[in-house]
């Protein structure tokens, strides 16, 4: 598992307050994006099956100009992309076996401001802005949840990536075990509290989980 997670490290290098309102009333886009979105490679095809996937399942909010992105990951995507960028012959259903154990998502949270993320968004004392480091790298874990019908469940895997400004926005990846996640649908919270936003929930259907994985990928030849 540790080798899976620090693999899921690299990769997101790659790919680019205590209010507690409930602000899942706040408009939420309910939309698809494609694996080449993520990582521009044209390696995956689509699984032709009766219903075809859209893409990876992402939910959108745009809260006070802040846009939360929150894209469901199959496991077989992050192992399709591990054999793709490393250079050891590792067996693709191997890959696919070390990330079937858990489920992924990828936060993104973009203030939309030139040259700000959320580690230096106002004129602060440095000091400041190296609290907020800390809280995202080790605080903000505590401030996730997935909720399936009253049940809740901690992460298993919380990772802050620190890209200093190369990208718009600051990027999280967040990982469930499967094993405590039931076959219905599901919602991702967030407790927002740098930026007073207050509770965010971020819903994905079974079906559209189910359909995600349905996307096949090409062996790496």
């Amino acid at each position: 598992m540790r080798k899976t997670a620090a693999f899921i490290f690299i990769l997101f290098v790659f790919i680019s307050c205590s209010n507690d309102d409930d602000r899942s009333s706040q408009h939420e886009e309910l939309d698809f994006i494609l694996p080449s979105e993520i990582y521009p490679d044209k390696g995956y095809t689509l699984n032709f099956s009766k219903e075809k996937p859209k893409g990876f399942p992402r939910r959108h909010k745009n809260i006070e100009g802040v846009e939360y992105d929150l894209i469901y990951l199959p496991g077989d995507f992050l192992a399709w992309k591990e054999q793709q960028m490393s250079d050891m012959d590792i067996p693709f259903d191997t890959l696919k076996q070390q990330y079937s154990q858990l489920e992924y998502y990828m936060l993104r949270i973009n203030i939309n401001q030139h040259g700000k993320d959320l580690t230096n968004y106002s004129d602060g004392d440095p000091v400041d802005n190296d609290k907020r480091i800390s809280f995202l790298a080790f605080g903000m874990e505590k401030n996730i949840q997935l909720e399936q019908e009253g049940l809740t469940r901690n992460p298993a895997i919380f990772h802050f990536e620190r890209t200093f400004k190369i990208t718009p926005y600051n990027t999280f990846m967040i990982a469930f075990d499967k094993g405590t996640i039931e076959d219905k649908n599901r919602t991702i919270v967030l407790k927002e509290e740098l930026l007073n936003h207050g509770l965010l929930k971020f819903s994905f259907s079974e079906d559209e989980i189910l359909k995600a994985n349905k996307i096949t990928y090409k062996k790496k030849v």
